[in-house]
């Protein structure tokens, strides 16, 4: 469920339009995207079965009073969007989109490998994401993991070139998506560093990840950035402190560029030098700027 989440906001952010005060949710709204939502995703009957109920301040809401929560799921969301009986109907995303999830099982839910002790840690998830119809462009402005006593990270993105109001006008327009920037900010502990290491190393092993840095031209990044991240890289997997982390990208990276730098990668075996080169490839023409601090 909550991976799911993650994905379709990664994929499809939600109005730039939309700054202005918003009616309310209405009942009607709040089961259109739910039943939307959960079909999309592929979730189970039970969860498909659930009727949101709508709170005083205009929020669509799912708890355990309402659904068949296990622990795998959540404790409760509350969330709403502009745009929703469109978006169901041409299966694709709303003008702008904002969800709460609270009391998520950091094992269970985000499926963490936390070690014994923290069976029983609980975090939560924000999301904040908008599109512009008429522009295409896209703002995913929050993402946030909050682990609680085990730390944090936020995402943000943006870019444009895709149509995200429909499935077919997705298809058509793929080939003009382009980000134009990309933040992570990691509040990390122990804990959270070696959970984490797995998906890192997805691509190469942390003794690697510095050699690829090495490698990388330091036109690339800001006074400091290249070192900071190989400082990070060498106090995994028991990092403790805060990463930032901003790739911008004025011409934006385009799907091609994200195309040709995953096929480069796929043929890598592993030689560090040609995933130094993928990655190189997947940031031609962007600004990295980091810092790691202890």
């Amino acid at each position: 469920m909550i991976r799911a989440l993650i994905l379709a906001t990664l994929l499809g952010a939600s109005s730039l339009a939309a700054q202005e005060a918003r009616p309310p949710m209405t009942s009607d709204a709040c089961l259109t995207g739910w039943q939307g939502f959960t079909l999309m995703t592929s979730m189970p009957g039970r969860l498909r079965a659930i009727q949101p109920s709508v709170t005083p301040t205009g929020w669509c809401r799912v708890d355990k009073s309402n659904g068949d929560l296990q622990d795998n799921d959540f404790a409760s969301v509350e969330w709403r969007a502009l745009g929703v009986k469109d978006a169901v109907a041409s299966r694709g995303f709303p003008l702008d989109f904002e969800a709460d999830f609270k009391g998520i099982s950091l094992v269970k839910g985000f499926k963490m490998d936390l070690g014994p002790g923290n069976e029983n840690a609980m975090g939560s998830l924000e999301v904040k994401a908008q599109r512009a119809p008429d522009s295409f462009d896209f703002v995913v402005e929050k993402l946030l993991f909050d682990f609680e006593d085990i730390g944090a990270l936020a995402i943000t993105a943006s870019g444009g070139g895709i149509d995200l109001s429909s499935l077919e006008r997705m298809q058509l327009t793929l080939g003009g998506m382009r980000i134009k920037s990309l933040g992570l900010s990691l509040d990390t502990t122990s804990d959270l560093s070696r959970s984490l290491r797995p998906v890192i190393e997805e691509v190469a092993s942390l003794r690697d990840w510095v050699q690829i840095l090495k490698r990388m031209p330091p036109e690339m990044f800001t006074d400091g950035s290249q070192e900071a991240l190989m400082r990070f890289m060498r106090a995994m997997p028991a990092a403790r402190g805060t990463l930032k982390l901003q790739v911008q990208s004025d011409n934006g990276i385009g799907i091609l560029q994200i195309v040709g730098a995953t096929m480069t990668l796929e043929k890598s075996g592993g030689r560090v030098w040609d995933i130094a080169a993928a990655v190189e490839q997947l940031v031609t023409g962007s600004t990295i700027d980091a810092t790691w601090t202890p």
